[in-house]
C-alpha cells in the first residue's frame, strides 16, 4: 500500500524561530516533486549480495522495499533497507543466482515534506553482474627456475577466477599440475583454500633447457606458466687411464669416483666390464645406501660384468671405492672398465652396455610417417640433450634389456621397416638412428639374417616375417607382456598396443653417449695385462752427428693388446746398427709403464742407421734416423758451413799464343752420391795452374795453393788460444767466432768455460800444375785439394791439432822429359787432443804425364762433408801450343776455395 499526502499550504509557519520569542515564521516550499540517485557496487562481482546506495533529493518518507524491482537476469532477487524516512538509505539486494543486476525504483514511490511524490517516473541503477562461479584457472605467483633437480626458487600459486577473470572464493577445488619436459615430483595435486592453491614442494628433474607447468582441474579452462629455465651441472666420472691386472688374480680398481651434480641429488651410476676374457669378471664389497636398477644386481662379493645402480653421491663412491677385477683363466685383450653417471630419472632406463637410455611412449599411435606417428613423435623427443628414435635392437643384449625393462606392453613398435622395398628389412631410413638404413633382415619367415651391413641380429616370433595383409612395420613384444620376439604388421598396428620404444643414444665412437649440455658423463678405464712389448711413442730426432739428439726418444711397455703396462718399471737398452756409436746414456728406466731417454745422441756418418730398444724378454722396438750432414753451430743455433762464393774444383783453360798457360774459367764437376752437380765459376784460392811454355820451349808450372782450416762456434764463448806455427784470422759475424787458418801447423786451447759444438771446414793442399812442353807434353792442372766439413765438441780447457796442408811444389828447372809432371798437394786435418777423434781433407793430385793430346785437369783430393764422400775433379787443360808462335800449353784444375760462412 502506498500512502499518498495532500498538500494544505503552501506555506509553513514555525513557531521555533530563533531570537524572536512567540513569533511564527513561514517558509515557502519549492513545488518540486523528490528524485533519486544510485550509487551500484562495482561491476562484476562474484558476490551474488549487492549492497547500493539510495539517495534523495530531499527528505522523503514511506520508502519500502517493495518499490524496488530487478529487470537484469538475476534471479530470485530480494531488497532490503533499514528505515523509510530520510535522505541517503542503503539497500541490500541478494540474489539466488548469477546474472545481471537493475535496480529499478517504481515512480511515485515516495513523499516530502509538503506531500509532493516522486520520483515521477521509475528510476534505473546501473547494471551490476554477478559471476560467482569459476570458469577459470589463472597465475598468481609464477614459478621460477633454477638448477635441476630444482624445488623453484618461487613456487607456483594458483587462483580460481570467474569468466571475468575475478577471484572466486571456493574452497576445495582440486587442481593438479604437469611438467612440459623432465620429471615433475612432490605434490602435484593440490585443493583451493578460498580459491587460491600454493604448491610448495614440486622438484622437476629435467635437462638444461626451459619448461612451463600447465595447471589443471576439472571443468576449468586451464592456465600455463610462464617458461621456467632449468640449469644442468654434468656429472662427472674420475677413473685412472688404465689399470694392470693379473690372471687369475684379484686386482682392487682404485681411484674411481662420481661427482659434479647439484647436493642432494641422486645419481644412476652404471659400471661395465668391456671385452672380458674368459672368467674375467667384477666384484664389489659394500653395498650400502645405493639400489640396483634395470634387472641389474649390486650384491656383494658376486662376480658381475654389468650392474646399475642409484644412490646419494657419498654412498655411490663408497660403493665404487670397493670394485674390483676378478682375474680369469684368459689374459684381458682389449678390455676396460666403463663408468657412467648421470642424474637419475626414472621415466629412462639405462643400458649400461651400450650407454643409451629407452622410454616407453604410452601414447597409442601408427607406424607412419605423418607428424602423429610413432617415428615422428620420437625424433619430437629429446633426453639428455640426445634427440629420440624409435628403438633400434642389435643384439641379444640389449633385446633381453628391452624385453625385461620396457615390460609394462606388449606389441610395442621398434623401428624396423620394409615398406622402401618389400622383403628388405632396415632399422628405419627416416628414424633417426644411428643405424638408419642399415639393412639386417632378407626375405619373410624363411629368409635370413643380413649382416654385411654390420649387423647381425633379428628375433621374428615364430613364422614371422609373414607380410600378412601388406605388413611392413615391426612391433617386439609380440603377443605377450616381456616376450622378446618380434612381428611385423601394418602401420595401423595388429592386435592391442601400439605403444613405442624411443631410444636415445649415439653410435659406439663415442661410447653410446655424446657428452653435452647434460647430467650424463663417463669414463673409460684400460685394463692392460702382463708386458710382452715395447713399443716406440716418440722416435730419436734431430740427429746430428756428435750431439744429443734434438728430440729423445719415448719408449712404452705394453701388453699383447698395444695396452700400456702401467706398473711397469722395465729397463730399457738403447743400441744402434753397424757405423754408428751412440753417446750419452743409453738406458732408461720405464715410469708407469714409459721409459724416457734423456740425453742420448749418436756419432755417425752422414748415412741412415737403426735405433733398437731391447729389455729382457720383451719383444724389441726400432726406428731409423738419418744422421743430416748439416752441423749445429751453437746452443740453440741452426746453421752449417753450405755457402759458397769460391768454388770446388775450378780448372784452368790453355791458351795458345799466351806467355802463361792455364787460366781459371772452366768449372769443374761436384759428384756427391752419384749426382753431378755444376760448381759456380770464380777464382779459387788453392788450385795448381798449367805451366808456362815460351818459344824456347823451356818454362817452368805453378805451384798449387795452400789448403785451409775453419773453425766456427757460437761467440758467447771466449776466444781461442792459437799457438805458434799457426797463420790464423779471427772474425765474428752473425753470433759466431770465426777462425781461418791459412797455413802451418800448430794447437789451439779451447777456454776454460768450454765449446758446446764447433764447426769444421777443412780444405786440402792443391796440387801443382804439370809442364806444358810444346809437342810433346801438355800443360795439365792440378787436383783441386779435398773438402771436409764435420762437428765435434771439446772439455774445457781441451785442444785441436791443426795442420793446414801446402800446396804441391812447381818446378821451373825441371827437365821437361819424363818429369815434368807437378807434385801433389798436402793433407789438412783437425784431430781432437783430448778424444782423439780427427777430421781430414787429402790433397790434390797432380796430374799423369803423357803425351797425347789431352784437355783433362789433374785429379782433386778427397774429402768428406758431414760423413758423405764428396769428389772433385779438376778443370780441363789447355789446348797444346807450338813453337812456331811460342805458346805453351796450358791447364790447372783448382780445389776447393774458401767457403763464404
Amino acid at each position: 500500500m502506498r500512502g499518498r499526502w495532500i498538500r494544505l499550504a503552501t506555506t509553513t509557519v514555525s513557531p521555533f524561530t530563533p531570537g524572536i520569542s512567540g513569533i511564527a515564521t513561514t517558509t515557502t516550499a519549492a513545488n518540486t516533486a523528490p528524485t533519486v540517485t544510485f550509487t551500484s557496487p562495482a561491476t562484476p562481482t562474484v558476490s551474488r549480495t549487492l549492497s547500493y546506495t539510495v539517495t534523495f533529493s530531499e527528505r522523503i518518507s514511506g520508502l519500502a522495499s517493495s518499490e524496488f524491482t530487478n529487470t537484469g537476469t538475476a534471479t530470485s532477487c530480494t531488497f532490503s533497507i533499514p528505515n523509510s524516512y530520510g535522505i541517503t538509505f542503503t539497500l541490500t539486494v541478494v540474489c539466488g543466482s548469477d546474472g545481471t543486476v537493475i535496480v529499478r525504483l517504481a515512480a511515485n514511490s515516495v513523499i516530502d515534506n509538503l506531500g509532493l511524490t516522486g520520483p515521477t517516473s521509475t528510476s534505473d541503477a546501473s547494471t551490476v553482474t554477478i559471476s560467482s562461479v569459476a570458469t577459470a584457472l589463472a597465475m598468481e605467483t609464477q614459478p621460477v627456475g633454477g638448477e635441476s633437480p630444482t624445488t623453484f626458487a618461487t613456487d607456483p600459486k594458483i587462483k580460481l577466477v570467474n569468466s571475468s577473470g575475478d577471484l572466486v572464493t571456493t574452497t576445495g577445488t582440486t587442481i593438479t599440475v604437469t611438467a612440459s619436459g623432465g620429471t615433475l615430483t612432490g605434490t602435484t595435486s593440490m585443493t583451493t583454500t578460498s580459491g587460491y592453491a600454493e604448491f610448495t614442494n614440486l622438484t622437476l628433474t629435467a635437462s638444461a633447457g626451459t619448461y612451463t607447468l600447465t595447471f589443471a582441474s576439472s571443468g576449468l579452462t586451464s592456465v600455463t606458466s610462464a617458461s621456467v629455465t632449468i640449469t644442468v651441472t654434468a656429472a662427472a666420472v674420475t677413473a685412472p687411464t688404465s689399470t694392470c691386472v693379473t690372471t687369475s688374480a684379484t686386482t682392487a680398481l682404485s681411484g674411481i669416483s662420481v661427482g659434479g651434480l647439484a647436493d642432494g641429488s641422486t645419481y644412476l651410476v652404471s659400471v661395465a666390464l668391456v671385452n672380458a676374457p674368459s672368467g674375467g669378471n667384477l666384484q664389489i664389497t659394500s653395498n650400502t645406501g645405493v639400489a640396483a636398477k634395470f634387472g641389474y644386481s649390486v650384491a656383494i662379493n658376486t662376480n658381475f660384468t654389468t650392474t646399475v645402480f642409484t644412490g646419494l653421491l657419498a654412498d655411490v663412491n663408497a660403493v665404487l671405492a670397493t670394485l674390483r677385477y676378478v682375474g680369469g683363466s684368459a689374459n684381458v685383450s682389449s678390455t676396460s672398465v666403463k663408468v657412467t653417471a648421470s642424474l637419475e630419472n626414472a621415466s629412462y632406463v639405462l643400458n649400461a652396455v651400450n650407454g643409451h637410455f629407452y622410454y616407453l611412449n604410452t601414447t597409442l599411435l601408427n607406424y607412419n610417417t605423418t607428424t602423429t606417428g610413432a617415428r615422428d613423435a620420437a625424433k619430437a623427443m629429446s633426453y639428455q640433450g640426445q634427440t629420440g628414435y624409435v628403438a633400434t635392437i642389435t643384439s641379444t643384449a640389449e633385446n633381453t634389456f628391452i624385453s625385461t625393462n620396457i615390460a609394462s606392453a606388449e606389441n610395442i613398435w621398434i623401428g624396423a621397416t620394409d615398406d622402401l622395398v618389400e622383403g628388405t628389412w632396415k632399422w628405419d631410413t627416416n628414424g633417426g638412428s644411428p643405424e638408419a638404413g642399415k639393412r639386417f633382415w632378407t626375405g619373410t619367415s624363411t629368409g635370413s639374417k643380413y649382416t654385411a651391413d654390420g649387423i647381425d641380429f633379428a628375433s621374428w616370433s615364430s613364422g614371422e616375417p609373414n607380410n600378412s595383409g601388406n605388413e611392413d612395420y615391426a612391433l617386439t613384444n609380440w603377443g605377450g607382456i616381456g616376450r622378446a620376439t618380434w612381428n611385423d604388421c601394418p602401420a595401423t598396428g595388429c592386435g592391442a598396443g601400439r605403444q613405442s620404444v624411443v631410444e636415445f643414444g649415439t653410435n659406439a665412437a663415442d661410447n653410446g653417449f655424446a657428452v653435452g649440455a647434460t647430467t650424463y658423463s663417463y669414463a673409460n678405464m684400460t685394463l692392460c695385462g702382463p708386458a710382452t712389448k715395447l713399443a716406440t711413442t716418440t722416435s730419436a730426432a734431430g740427429s746430428v752427428s756428435g750431439v744429443a739428439f734434438t728430440t729423445q726418444p719415448v719408449v712404452t711397455i705394453q701388453d699383447a693388446s698395444s695396452n700400456t703396462v702401467t706398473n711397469s718399471t722395465a729397463t730399457v737398452t738403447a743400441t744402434v746398427s753397424a757405423g754408428g756409436t751412440l753417446i750419452g746414456t743409453t738406458t732408461a728406466t720405464a715410469v708407469n709403464g714409459v721409459a724416457t731417454f734423456s740425453n742420448l745422441g749418436i756419432t755417425a756418418g752422414s748415412a741412415s742407421y737403426t735405433i733398437t730398444y731391447s729389455s729382457g724378454a720383451l719383444t724389441s722396438t726400432s726406428h731409423s734416423i738419418t744422421v743430416s750432414p748439416t752441423i749445429n753451430g751453437g746452443p740453440g743455433v741452426f746453421s752449417s758451413i753450405t755457402g759458397t762464393s769460391v768454388m770446388y774444383g775450378s780448372g784452368g783453360a790453355g791458351r795458345k799464343g799466351s806467355a802463361y798457360g792455364g787460366y781459371y774459367a772452366t768449372n769443374g764437376t761436384l759428384t756427391l752420391s752419384g749426382t753431378d752437380s755444376s760448381l759456380p765459376t770464380d777464382a779459387p784460392a788453392n788450385s795448381g795452374r798449367g805451366g808456362q811454355d815460351r818459344a824456347s820451349g823451356s818454362g817452368g808450372y805453378t805451384a798449387g795453393g795452400s789448403g785451409i782450416v775453419v773453425l766456427k762456434y757460437a761467440d758467447s764463448f771466449a776466444a781461442l788460444t792459437v799457438g805458434s806455427g799457426l797463420t790464423s784470422t779471427s772474425t765474428t759475424s752473425g753470433g759466431y767466432r770465426i777462425y781461418s787458418f791459412t797455413a802451418g801447423t800448430g794447437t789451439v786451447t779451447v777456454p776454460s768455460g768450454g765449446i758446446t759444438n764447433v764447426e769444421y771446414l777443412i780444405v786440402g793442399g792443391g796440387a801443382s800444375g804439370n809442364r806444358g812442353y810444346d809437342g810433346q807434353y801438355y800443360g795439365l792442372g792440378g787436383g783441386g785439394g779435398g773438402v771436409t766439413t764435420a762437428t765435434g765438441f771439446s772439455a774445457p780447457g781441451g785442444a785441436y791439432t791443426i795442420v793446414v796442408g801446402a800446396g804441391g811444389s812447381g818446378c821451373s828447372s825441371c827437365s821437361p822429359i819424363g818429369s815434368a809432371q807437378g807434385n801433389d798437394g798436402a793433407n789438412s786435418s783437425v784431430t781432437n787432443v783430448s778424444s782423439g777423434s780427427s777430421f781430414s781433407a787429402t790433397g790434390g793430385v797432380r796430374g799423369a804425364i803423357t803425351s797425347t793430346t789431352s784437355d783433362v785437369g789433374g785429379t782433386s783430393g778427397t774429402g768428406t762433408r758431414g760423413g758423405v764422400a764428396y769428389t772433385f775433379s779438376g778443370g780441363d787443360g789447355g789446348a797444346n801450343g807450338n813453337a812456331s808462335n811460342g805458346a805453351g800449353g796450358g791447364g790447372g784444375g783448382g780445389a776447393g776455395g774458401v767457403p763464404d760462412i
